[in-house]
């Protein structure tokens, strides 16, 4: 309610049912958000990035940081 109330879009997770937006192997995990995931092509999307490029230095990339010059080891 708190995001709501400040105009803040809620992930689009949200609005497929999941309760928690978070790790990808949260405990809390429920067995039909897996089933989701694959569903969606999430989990093909992880799949993939996983093994690459650290996932933390793309996801800085995508928003301008430069990366090589702010971390010296990634």
């Amino acid at each position: 309610l708190y995001l709501l109330s400040r105009g803040v879009s809620l992930h689009p997770l949200y609005s497929m049912g999941f309760y928690r937006i978070g790790c990808y192997m949260c405990p809390s995990l429920r067995s039909w958000e897996l089933y989701a995931m694959r569903e969606s092509g999430i989990h093909d999307i992880l799949l993939k990035l996983r093994g690459t490029a650290k996932i933390y230095k793309l996801f800085l990339e995508r928003r301008g940081v430069d990366v090589d010059s702010r971390c010296s080891e990634w």
